[in-house]
């Protein structure tokens, strides 16, 4: 059994003392955001994400809106989607990430950050759960600027700190361990909406009198 890793505190707190706290834009190939323009959307066509979209590590692809193709191609120059680029809310309900891995086309509002991780340097599935992570959401809350509708700039998000392990091998083992619980979590939730749906036909059954109970 091996001997657990020597830690050491950063602006993150506890860490293995092996690992490192780099800036985002140290470990990415771009960071930029989505379209400025405003566009016209259509009953059909490619997908065109808002802040909404994102929630829970996931894209909501059935609450995008559509755009034409030449539209999309007009919009998205330069930010054309990619395996392993990671969208990241950046205004209003800021703080959610998630990754894209497969290669379909869409386009996105500017209110969403365009983060494209160097695989040499980070596993972009890994740079996603720690954009996702509670310590990456109270930094978020520390750099948000604005009242009504608060706002993670560029720069900030920039500079947000990366807590990086020393390996890619390394990285890759933290996610398979996450994947482990995170199927393990949907399984339960699944038994619990069955449970659920189990309590409220038994409750139909008795208040209405369809079945009796035996004093």
């Amino acid at each position: 059994m091996s001997s657990p890793k020597q830690q050491m505190r950063s602006l993150l707190g506890i860490i293995p003392k092996d690992w490192d706290v780099v800036r985002l834009e140290s470990i990415c190939e771009r960071v930029t955001d989505g379209s400025h323009q405003s566009v016209t959307t259509s009953d059909t066509g490619i997908p065109f994400l808002y802040v909404s979209c994102i929630r829970d590590g996931r894209i909501l692809w059935e609450q995008a809106a559509r755009i034409a193709e030449t539209i999309y191609k007009e919009i998205s120059r330069g930010k054309e989607p990619k395996h392993g680029l990671i969208l990241y809310t950046v205004v209003g309900s800021y703080g959610h990430a998630a990754l894209i891995q497969d290669n379909r086309q869409f386009s996105f509002q500017r209110h969403i950050a365009y983060i494209l991780p160097n695989q040499e340097k980070i596993i972009p599935g890994y740079l996603c759960l720690w954009l996702n992570s509670p310590n990456c959401k109270i930094y978020a809350d520390k750099v948000a600027l604005g009242n009504a509708q608060k706002t993670v700039t560029l720069g900030a998000l920039n500079a947000f700190p990366i807590a990086l392990s020393e390996t890619l091998e390394e990285q890759k083992y933290i996610l398979e361990y996450f994947d482990i619980y995170e199927k393990e979590i949907a399984n339960k939730e699944t038994r619990l909406e069955k449970l659920k749906l189990l309590k409220k036909g038994l409750m139909s059954d008795l208040l209405t009198g369809r079945v009796r109970v035996k004093i």
